[in-house]
């Protein structure tokens, strides 16, 4: 499998990264709201299945979409960029918080 990634061209490999980074954001904002993907399918007019592929990472976002994800989402554009906060402390932070 190594082999396999370090022959990927580095453009698509962050194509994937931003892309999956993108669905994250997505099921983040979409469950702090309390939603399921069969309730955001509804709002979105989509079918489970298509939100379940932008879930997954195999779409390719167009403007167009993100534009009206973020307005179902009721967020701006860039909220679907931001970088993705570590829900475990580090390392370092679990030993202070250990000895604290």
């Amino acid at each position: 499998m190594a082999e396999v990634i370090t022959k990927r061209d580095p453009r698509h490999l962050e194509q994937t990264t931003k892309r999956l980074l993108v669905a994250c954001n997505i099921a983040d904002l979409m469950k702090s709201k309390g939603w399921t993907p069969a309730q955001f399918a509804e709002k979105f007019s989509k079918t489970e299945d298509e939100i379940l592929d932008w879930l997954g990472g195999q779409t390719d976002f167009d403007l167009n979409t993100l534009t009206k994800i973020s307005l179902v989402l009721d967020v701006d554009v860039q909220a679907l960029f931001a970088p993705i906060k570590s829900p475990v402390p580090s390392t370092k932070v679990k030993e202070e918080l250990e000895f604290a």
